[in-house]
């Protein structure tokens, strides 16, 4: 899938899925995440559209992508159990790793 069929709801809903099993989200928990990953999404997207149009400053742009990320997981750190943080951090540094082979970055062995 090229960059220009990306779709934000469909990458959610895997992100979501994968939560859900992962942490054993309560309903609750689900919905709020589910509004954070949305607004977090949509912002980046407005993000990406800003830069294309402006012809861009992409190292501000990832400067400010890396900050809203980070603000994106102390809003998740603020829904998630103690033990359920511990876990979403294991997930996400997996899915990194993976970013990294498929992208052929270096390798961290």
């Amino acid at each position: 899938m090229g960059p220009g069929n990306f779709d934000p709801s469909a990458f959610i809903d895997r992100q979501m899925d994968q939560m859900k099993e992962s942490l054993d989200l309560t309903g609750d928990q689900e919905e709020q995440i589910r509004d954070i990953l949305t607004e977090g999404s949509e912002s980046m997207q407005n993000m990406r559209e800003e830069m294309r149009n402006s012809g861009g400053d992409f190292e501000g742009m990832r400067e400010r992508m890396q900050e809203m990320r980070e603000d994106q997981d102390s809003k998740i750190k603020a829904v998630l159990t103690e033990e359920q943080w511990g876990k979403y951090e294991v997930m996400q540094e997996e899915m990194r790793e993976r970013r990294g082979q498929r992208s052929g970055g270096p390798s961290q062995n």
